[in-house]
């Protein structure tokens, strides 16, 4: 089984590279900003903003995957967290959806009920069609019942 740097080094050769090779620098450089955070239990913050300014790519190939490595973050830093949060405000949709993306990456947490609930509302209806199949792959099929968090 591939190991996730082997999977993705394997990805940017032979899926990246031939087809989008400006991507392939902006792409490297949010995976090893990943690894360094990982094998030093510490994300700083040029290797968040590495991570952010990729996760906001309006090229899919870059940042649906920089959003998922972000993702993974997730659980182990608080900045990575925060960061999401913020995605999910920002006024384009792309990156919106790349928060959906991200939050993808790990089990279903509050930070899931919360980004999802949010995203059920969003004006754009790709990322409200995003956020109802998250939903239901995540098993919280509540919040579509009531979408503003009552209890």
């Amino acid at each position: 089984m591939l190991s996730q740097r082997q999977y993705y080094e394997q990805w940017i050769r032979d899926y990246l590279a031939p087809r989008y090779p400006e991507l392939v620098c902006e792409m490297s450089m949010a995976l090893r900003a990943f690894d360094a955070a990982l094998s030093s239990g510490v994300l700083t913050d040029g290797q968040l903003k590495t991570l952010v300014e990729s996760a906001h790519s309006e090229r899919k190939s870059l940042g649906e995957n920089a959003a998922a490595l972000l993702g993974e973050l997730i659980p182990r830093f608080p900045e990575a967290q925060r960061a999401v949060r913020e995605m999910i405000k920002h006024p384009k949709s792309h990156v919106r959806i790349n928060a959906l993306v991200a939050i993808s990456s790990t089990e279903p947490t509050m930070l899931h009920r919360d980004l999802l609930r949010m995203s059920l509302k969003d004006r754009s209806s790709k990322v409200r069609l995003l956020a109802a199949d998250k939903i239901m792959q995540f098993g919280l099929g509540d919040l579509l019942a009531d979408p503003e968090g009552r209890d």
